[in-house]
């Protein structure tokens, strides 16, 4: 069962990680490895939802890092991909390497977060009004700066089929 952070907890985190004065316990990890834990903690959510969570890799995905704060970036992703993706619809996770980038992806067929709206969606407290859903509105904003910490990038953009959102990170 997944556990859901504690605005309190999250706030915690993301004080933490301020990018300006956190280091990163930099070590090479297989980023695989980790995303392959956090999808399987998500998995019995996304059954009971209906929701066809899966995860494909064409490289290991050898990075540095800190594989703590990439598992809070991956569980925070998908744990935003299952819950906004409605039941029926489907939630990949992937690990892509390009040239010497590897890409981390999280494609989903739920609703989205309109173009508009991108920027603001990894401030602090973002909600998606009207979603009916829970949380704290703080997973996209932690998510980000655990991306800057390691050199990277959140991007949310439409997904593969023009519906939900793709969010990279690389």
């Amino acid at each position: 069962m997944c556990v859901r952070e504690t605005i309190t907890t999250s706030l915690l985190v993301l004080s933490r990680i301020d990018p300006e004065k956190t280091p990163v316990n930099q070590q090479q990890i297989k980023l695989s490895a980790v995303v392959s834990e956090r999808v399987a903690l998500h998995a019995p959510v996304a059954i009971r939802k209906g929701v066809d969570l899966g995860f494909e890799a064409n490289d290991e995905g050898l990075v540095l890092g800190d594989a703590t704060l990439l598992g809070v970036l991956v569980r925070n992703l998908v744990d935003n991909a299952v819950r906004y993706t409605p039941s029926g619809g489907l939630v990949d996770v992937r690990i892509k390497r390009i040239g010497s980038e590897v890409l981390l992806q999280i494609v989903d067929t739920g609703p989205g977060i309109p173009e508009e709206e991108r920027k603001g969606a990894v401030s602090r407290f973002y909600r998606v009004l009207g979603s009916g859903e829970e949380g704290s509105g703080l997973g996209l904003s932690i998510a980000e700066r655990i991306a800057e910490l390691h050199g990277a990038s959140l991007t949310l953009e439409d997904g593969d089929t023009g519906e939900g959102l793709g969010g990279v990170n690389n």
